[in-house]
């Protein structure tokens, strides 16, 4: 049978020529990103230490250095930095109980998780939109975004973890928005929700912080296998590639939401 050269999985997914930038890109889902995008072609700038996302000033040099570099503009930008929040209760506890030890948290860890979840994505995303609309100026959808986002924002039921919860769920819906109102300049904007992930690598099976030697197991709380590294580059690849895509929430997590559907 004879077929188009265009549906073979090197043309498909193929980055040469494309210009990509991955916030929180050396580490977890992010650094699995550069390494997908790097992997195919693609030359992706990971901002340093030396630019706070959450900070617009930062964002603003970070885009004009870019932009001085890349004529052509940026054709993806993966917003894969975020703050994992902490747990806020315990089993077998009185309202009196629960409702003291949440109290006592610290008010400005939430707004500093808001602040790196939702919006810093925020303002990298716009910081960034007219070096996206740059390389869609010939009419199609070429440039995207891809939102870093998480299950937790999904479900209800995750065992105290508010304050991140709470900012992934913000984060989905401002993906969408974002879409929507990109749309006129031919820029994509889709989310990757994804299962459990540790991203630290203080437990042997958990991901590395570093540039892993080899492709890692991904394991949810209870030491049940997941996933491996490469679903996670197989839907940054997908989102990032088709035209036809935006607006949408891709779960990658196992069938989990499946088997937890959101109450």
């Amino acid at each position: 049978m004879s077929y188009p050269e265009s549906v073979r999985g090197d043309r498909l997914f193929s980055f040469k020529q494309y210009v990509c930038v991955v916030t929180g890109g050396r580490t977890g889902i992010g650094l699995m990103a550069t390494q997908a995008l790097i992997a195919n072609g693609a030359r992706v700038y990971i901002p340093s230490i030396v630019c706070d996302v959450t900070n617009k000033e930062d964002l603003m040099h970070l885009v004009g250095q870019i932009e001085k570099r890349e004529r052509y503009g940026v054709d993806l930008l993966v917003t894969a930095a975020g703050s994992e929040g902490e747990r806020s209760t315990a089993p077998k506890m009185d309202a009196k109980e629960l409702q003291q030890m949440l109290f006592a948290e610290d008010q400005m860890k939430w707004i500093s998780t808001f602040n790196t979840n939702v919006s810093a994505m925020y303002f990298t995303t716009v910081a960034f939109l007219p070096l996206l609309q740059k390389c869609s100026s010939d009419g199609h959808a070429k440039a995207s975004v891809i939102v870093v986002a998480s299950m937790s924002g999904l479900k209800s039921h995750l065992s105290g973890y508010f304050s991140n919860s709470a900012s992934k769920a913000a984060t989905v819906h401002l993906s969408k928005m974002m879409a929507y109102e990109f749309k006129d300049f031919n820029v994509r904007v889709n989310c990757i929700a994804p299962g459990y992930f540790p991203s630290n690598d203080k437990e042997e099976g958990t991901a590395h912080k570093g540039r892993p030697s080899k492709e890692q197991t991904l394991l949810d709380p209870a030491g049940e296998k997941k996933w491996t590294e490469s679903e996670i580059a197989q839907g940054v690849l997908f989102l990032a590639k088709n035209r036809s895509v935006t607006g949408e929430v891709l779960n990658i997590d196992n069938g989990e939401f499946l088997r937890n559907p959101v109450h």
